[in-house]
């Protein structure tokens, strides 16, 4: 008769990281009471573990199963499953290295080119990092295990909203209305990124307790099945609610135009409680899809308000070019949620506020349960009762502990603080003369998560925050048969600039340089060209905003030209305020070329530059940094897959007598291969007594640089040239190897992909650009 439990289900929990031999055993006597005389087989042991609250329901049963592996996903451990979309599951999970719990979701299917999924998902992290959501609640992580799909979000106190209406029947109209208005907002703020998100229907939508809709994991179902049709039988029909016709006749992939008719069908089942497309089965499903026949709402729900079932009749039209052309047209046309709330029952909400979806077991929960002697929860409500009353209060002392202490921004001690108006802030206190591991919040993001690599904490943290729509936000197209000239840009604030759709334009600089002085203006698809003769002006962009996003963009510099070119010249000092305030500049996929130095700065005060899959093939340094006077200098610099091919540097730093600074690298998968005689960090000081690099810290994974290139160096007033020891420098997460690229390169993006590398790296994915995500390489200059 075993008395103990087998080597494999100890092994198994040990490696889930659930409990050691020590631990199992402590149940002993409960395993012997479930067994009675029979023997205490593991599964005994496993009911006994979960009646101990070691494990969970869903985890007993899946290792009784014997698929106790599959309970790790990546770095999380699943808990319990709480949603099906009939594609993927949604789990309640545990991060294992950070204990955090987080919804997981992960696919059915698998992908069938792993290494084209990576880098789907690397992008589609990016943009919905962008938009203008709380990217935290949508997609905070993603990648693939075992070949299939997998991404984690913030978790949520509530349910789907297909269990909510199987629990309490359908919405009220004006309920229904304030789920389908937030939705609209999200696939608006998605839209405009170029995020389609291809799963919209009930079992995807989650209600908190609180009211509030949201819909995560946007761009996933994309990855595993581009497209939908009668080849796709084999799972749940719920799957395919909400599949517009002409991804069914056409087999199409998922547009705006299509998530536009899921939405419609979303508010319609809301308020009728039921799909507007019927079946048992997929294919009665696909069949109803394709008919694509969705009958008016006001024959289902009679209290429908006016306004938004004609948006529910003209989404849900067959015809592609008769439904709404964006959610912000649809958002405008709702009205806003203070004016619903006042029409939605105290008991409509407390009857969606159901038991947290946590796996602890909270005091409510507790008292309410029927199990608790009603004699105990009396008690124990007039103890707080009474200790409530009793408790002494001091209002003046109550509300000095509330006020924040007042902080002064000192030159020793730079405290940035919050910016409303750009939607960042920065949560760390920076100090000029020394900073420490310690200083780094762990909260602060990076500019790309990666599931196989854990991101180190930023030097200078951001976290994002709601803002407001951006006024002025009309884009600007600019026609691509023709070259703009920079003098004929008007830019106003929040504007996206960029071309028709598909298209690329080209703004000549042939003058003066591209002024933008208007905050969060964003580029897109765009090739500047530097032509002519430029000995009034060397550089071709000069910034003086404090938010500017650039993507998809070229930088050049005529050929024939011998000045200094300087793709963008950003200045703070004439409008930076002095509160710390934290000045962002944003690039991703783009490319630098012929171009003595991307971008110059002067951090008079603070800023923080993010750039991603950025190619920089220029003569001198890809950043380059102006420290003047005595004033504490704050910067931060993340970099995500970017390679650095010939340059001289990465970062120049030009440091005056006196110059103080606090400058942080977070550098991602990336590939940094100099000029001979080149380094990735230059200092250039004019006095002996600069102490930069003891402020200096740099950190991240996956990145290196080539055997033959050192790290920092050092050049004294006298432009001597020193190599700086690395023993005396914080560096993380750079390693040295071989690296090659295409010899000779022919013109194209892909030629400055690394072909080969040996470096002791811990993540598989290969570090440097992708080219496939990047604008051409090989364009001419029109003049």
């Amino acid at each position: 008769m075993p008395e103990m439990p087998s080597d494999e289900l100890i092994g198994l929990l040990d490696r889930l990281g659930i409990a050691q031999c020590e631990q199992i055993l402590t149940v002993r006597p409960r395993a012997a009471r479930l067994a009675r005389r029979l023997p205490l087989f593991d599964s005994v042991w496993v009911d006994a573990l979960m009646q101990h609250g070691l494990l969970t329901a869903y985890q007993a049963r899946e290792i009784n199963r014997r698929r106790g592996d599959d309970l790790v996903v990546g770095d999380y451990l699943l808990l319990r499953q709480v949603g099906e979309t009939g594609t993927a599951s949604h789990f309640l999970a545990r991060c294992r290295s950070t204990q955090k719990v987080v919804l997981l979701y992960r696919t059915h299917d698998t992908v069938a080119d792993e290494r084209a999924a990576e880098q789907t998902l690397q992008d589609l992290l990016w943009r919905v990092k962008q938009a203008e959501l709380q990217a935290e609640d949508f997609l905070a992580a993603a990648g693939l295990d075992r070949r299939r799909v997998f991404a984690v979000c913030n978790p949520f106190n509530g349910l789907t909203a297909a269990d909510t209406m199987s629990r309490h029947g359908r919405y009220s109209s004006s309920f229904a209305q304030l789920v389908t208005r937030q939705t609209a907002e999200q696939l608006a703020a998605l839209h405009e990124q170029g995020v389609v998100h291809g799963e919209v229907h009930a079992h995807s939508v989650f209600v908190a307790d609180d009211g509030r809709a949201l819909l995560p994991f946007p761009g996933l179902r994309a990855i595993v099945r581009p497209t939908e049709g009668f080849s796709h039988t084999n799972g749940a029909p719920e799957a395919l609610d909400g599949l517009a016709p002409e991804r069914v006749i056409e087999g199409t992939p998922a547009t705006l135009a299509s998530d536009m008719y899921a939405w419609g069908c979303l508010g319609w089942q809301l308020l009728a409680g039921r799909s507007p497309l019927p079946g048992g089965n997929a294919v009665a499903k696909l069949k109803s899809a394709e008919r694509g026949n969705v009958p008016d709402i006001r024959h289902h729900a009679r209290d429908v308000d006016e306004a938004l079932a004609q948006l529910i009749r003209d989404a849900t039209a067959t015809d592609v070019h008769a439904r709404p052309e964006s959610f912000r047209e649809v958002g405008r046309l709702l009205v806003a949620s203070e004016q619903h709330m006042v029409g939605i029952s105290r008991q409509e909400l407390r009857s969606l506020r159901t038991r947290s979806q946590m796996p602890a077991r909270t005091v409510r929960n507790f008292l309410a349960s029927p199990r608790t002697p009603v004699a105990l929860a009396a008690t124990i409500a007039c103890l707080v009762a009474t200790i409530s009353l009793l408790w002494p209060r001091n209002p003046e002392h109550s509300q000095s502990a509330r006020k924040p202490p007042a902080r002064s921004l000192q030159a020793d001690d730079v405290a940035t603080q919050e910016n409303r108006a750009s939607g960042t802030r920065v949560a760390a206190t920076i100090s000029a003369n020394q900073t420490s591991d310690g200083e780094a919040n762990s909260a602060g993001r990076s500019i790309h998560r990666d599931p196989h690599v854990r991101p180190a904490a930023a030097f200078v943290q951001l976290a994002p925050e709601g803002s407001a729509p951006l006024p002025g936000g009309e884009p600007l197209i600019l026609p691509g048969e023709r070259v703009i000239a920079a003098g004929e840009i008007r830019l106003r604030p929040g504007q996206v600039v960029r071309p028709t759709a598909g298209a690329r334009a080209t703004v000549k600089i042939d003058k003066t340089p591209l002024r933008v002085d208007v905050a969060d203006v964003r580029f897109e698809d765009l090739d500047f060209v530097a032509v002519g003769d430029a000995e009034g002006f060397d550089s071709m962009l000069e910034l003086a905003s404090d938010r500017v996003t650039f993507v998809r963009c070229t930088f050049r510099g005529s050929d024939d030209d011998s000045h200094d070119r300087t793709a963008i010249q950003w200045d703070r000092s004439p409008s930076a305020p002095v509160d710390g305030t934290v000045g962002r500049l944003t690039m991703a996929h783009s490319i630098m070329l012929n171009i003595a130095t991307g971008l110059r700065v002067e951090p008079n005060a603070p800023i923080a530059v993010e750039l991603s899959n950025v190619l920089h093939l220029g003569l001198g340094p890809l950043v380059e940094m102006n420290l003047r006077g005595s004033a504490a200098h704050v910067a931060e610099f993340a970099f995500d897959s970017c390679t650095l091919r010939g340059a001289d540097s990465l970062i120049d730093v030009h440091a005056a007598a006196g110059a103080r600074t606090a400058v942080g690298v977070n550098a991602n998968r990336c590939v940094f291969a100099p000029r001979t005689y080149g380094a990735v960090v230059r200092l250039i000081e004019a006095n002996a007594d600069s102490q930069f690099f003891d402020s200096f810290q740099w950190r991240g994974d996956g990145s290196m640089m080539a055997s033959e290139t050192p790290f920092a160096v050092r050049f004294d007033g006298r432009r001597q040239r020193h190599e700086v020891d690395d023993a005396s420098l914080r560096v993380d997460g750079l390693v040295t190897g071989l690296v090659q690229f295409v010899e000779p390169a022919a013109g194209k993006a892909s030629d400055h992909e690394i072909v080969s590398f040996s470096a002791p790296r811990q993540s598989e994915i290969r570090p440097g650009i992708r080219a496939e995500l990047l604008p051409p390489l090989a364009w001419t200059a029109q003049r």
